[in-house]
């Protein structure tokens, strides 16, 4: 309840906000879930994003559904948190939605997507794959900016 307590009223320090809503996860995901996607809602971007981390750290199978539907009530130039967030994630659904991204969102969408995914950058196999799937594309900037986001691999 103490949790669910800070979560409401809030706190300056994001991450405050993180360490609520990833010890709420930790000690009963499943009753978390449901409070979490309440959280995600909120227009308090402190809040929203601390709890789409605390997500994506979770690693939880029933997050993605969250995570998707928090990046799309988004703008299109703020879903950068959302994006990161389903990269921790690291299920194959949460990878593979983002590689789909890489392939068929617009432009701005997709390099975003890069971006995201580029926190797996030592994964060759995924490489391989954010590049297979930005050269579909066929867009010199896409192919840079993958080039550049795993660059330190």
């Amino acid at each position: 309840p103490l949790l669910r307590y800070k979560l409401r009223i809030g706190d300056e320090a994001g991450e405050v906000m993180l360490e609520c809503c990833a010890a709420l996860l930790s000690l009963a995901p499943r009753r978390a879930l449901p409070v979490l996607a309440q959280v995600l809602e909120q227009a308090d971007d402190a809040r929203s994003e601390a709890a789409a981390l605390a997500l994506g750290q979770s690693r939880h199978e029933d997050a993605l559904p969250l995570l998707q539907a928090f990046a799309q009530r988004r703008p299109v130039p703020d879903r950068r948190v959302a994006l990161v967030a389903m990269a921790m994630l690291r299920s194959p659904a949460a990878i593979s939605h983002l590689v789909d991204l890489v392939a068929t969102a617009p432009l701005s969408l997709a390099t975003q997507a890069v971006r995201a995914l580029a926190v797996h950058r030592y994964d060759a196999a995924l490489l391989a794959r954010v590049r297979e799937a930005a050269q579909v594309r066929d867009e010199a900037a896409l192919l840079g900016e993958c080039e550049e986001a795993f660059a330190g691999r």
